[in-house]
Order: structure tokens, then sequence, then C-alpha cells
């Protein structure tokens, strides 16, 4: 049952409301929603991994699932006014091998071939004078923009999916578009989690900047 919500994440229902009513999508008897609070990430502020996670009181995404793939909003706050965010979608098209439910970074890291992990970018999006955001995306099946792995989105039935929210921080001069539109953009190479693939270094402009993975949204689905 959804909870009483935010006048931004209405507007951002309402987006994704009118996508899923047209007549391809209303037709596909597969189709599924699911709604999620968002999360503090544990990595955020680089904080341990081991940190328990709080919820980002007022934020919610929303997941729909279809034959041919996913449309995803999120919209969250207790952003800093002002600075850049990127949004991401990990994938796990195999989480009965996860070590953890719901899975988790060494399952996305160091056992990426058991899990059949991935990343992709969702949008970008520069935090409003309320520290609000949303971000919104269609993801079809198979690759994924800015893939960290080239493992792509194929278990559309029952892989787990993740949203993440980066923060860039600052917009800088003449780079702020490419931060909105990658994982690196605009950050001290430092920052960026070690854990990751270098893959993930390569998609924008490093800066000056320290950057946190900030946000995280666990969408773990079983079979109908």
């Amino acid at each position: 049952m959804m909870r009483s919500i935010a006048p931004g994440f209405a507007v951002a229902i309402g987006l994704v409301l009118q996508l899923i009513s047209s007549p391809s999508i209303a037709a596909d008897s597969s189709a599924r929603i699911y709604h999620q609070e968002v999360k503090l990430h544990p990595l955020g502020e680089h904080h341990e991994s081991a940190k328990k996670l709080q919820t980002v009181k007022g934020a919610q995404a929303i997941l729909v699932i279809t034959s041919e793939g996913a449309f995803v909003s999120l919209s969250t706050r207790q952003l800093t006014p002002g600075n850049v965010y990127s949004a991401w979608i990990g994938i796990f098209n195999k989480p009965e091998n996860c070590k953890a439910s719901p899975c988790n970074i060494e399952d996305f890291t160091a056992r990426n071939a058991m899990t059949q992990s991935d990343m992709g970018y969702v949008d970008g999006s520069i935090a409003a004078a309320d520290g609000t955001a949303h971000f919104l995306a269609y993801i079809p099946k198979g690759q994924l923009k800015q893939n960290w792995y080239g493992t792509g989105f194929q278990n559309l039935k029952t892989g787990e999916i993740h949203l993440a929210v980066h923060d860039h921080g600052s917009p800088l001069p003449g780079l702020t578009r490419m931060m909105m539109e990658s994982y690196r953009g605009g950050c001290k190479t430092e920052s960026l989690f070690k854990g990751f693939p270098e893959s993930s270094k390569s998609d924008g402009q490093p800066g000056p900047n320290d950057c946190n993975l900030l946000q995280i949204v666990f969408f773990v689905r079983h079979p109908e």
C-alpha cells in the first residue's frame, strides 16, 4: 500500500503513469509495478559498508517491469541544493547466487561472474533549492548505457535491480552536463569507490570535487 507522498513524487508518479498507460504497455499482461523506499547508501560519505542503512524520509522509487524492459522513476530528497547528481541502475541477473539479500557490493564486484551483475546510466539532475531531485528513464532489455561489465539487463522476470544516486558536488564551469551524464564527471579519482571496475572511471572527465555514492534503492523481486 502506498504511503503519503510529497508533491514532487506525485509529479514523478504522473509521468510514469503516462508512460505505462500507453497501449503497448497496457496490453502487456506481464507488466509488474513495484514501489520502494530510498536508503542512505552504506558507502555514502565514505561510510563503512557495514553501516546500518537509514531511510530517506519522503523519498520513493517506482519500478515498472514489462516484457521488453523497465521504467524507473526515483524522487528523492536530503540532497545538497545546487549539487549535480547522476542516477545509476545496478542489475543482478542471477540474484540467487548472491551471498546476501539484497545483493551487496561484494556480490556486484568480486562475485560478478556468478551474479551476472552490471551497472548502467539512468539519468542526471541538479538538486533543487529544497534538496529534492527526480530521475526518470526507460531501460530496455539488453545492453545498458555506459555499462561497466557488458553483462546487460537480461533477467527481466526475477533479476534484482538497484538504483543508486551519485553526488558529483558543485557544478563546474563547462562540465556540468558531463557531470550529470557520467559516473566520474567532476570527481577526484580518490573519492570514487576503489572496488568498482576501471570501466566505471572511463566515462567522464575528472575534476576537483569529492564525490559520493549517496543513496540506494533495492528492488528485491521474487517469482510471481
